[in-house]
């Protein structure tokens, strides 16, 4: 049988634009919060804040490398739900220069993460 309140739970966090647009992100590999703040063009507080909803729902988890801290996707059923409302991943893609993140200024693209589901 369906749990129809966890689903509902995910469908609720996926029906704010900016949460959508974090989960779409990380559909690509991990980002820091600098990334996704500069993706949004959203205060880094209003980042961190999203992403705290999001790991507290275990939709997302972290990791440190050094002195910043990487989110990246968790949960098959989070990333059946993005793939199928978002469709396929764009190969390539390229990076706004302008990214202060330090993975970015690393590399000229941000390639598609693994499904590690």
């Amino acid at each position: 049988m369906a749990d129809h309140r966890a689903r509902a739970e995910l469908f609720h966090l996926l029906s704010l634009e900016n949460r959508l647009r974090i989960l779409d992100e990380l559909r690509y590999g991990d980002a820091c919060v600098c990334h996704l703040q500069h993706m949004l063009k959203r205060p880094q507080a209003y980042v961190s804040q999203q992403l705290r909803i999001l790991k507290d729902a275990g939709i997302v988890d972290t990791h440190k490398e050094g002195v910043n801290v990487f989110y990246c996707l968790t949960g098959a059923l989070a990333r059946k739900v993005l793939d199928e409302a978002l469709g396929p991943l764009e190969q390539n893609r390229p990076v706004d220069p302008r990214c202060p993140c330090p993975r970015c200024a690393a590399r000229g693209h941000r390639s598609p993460a693994p499904d590690n589901t």
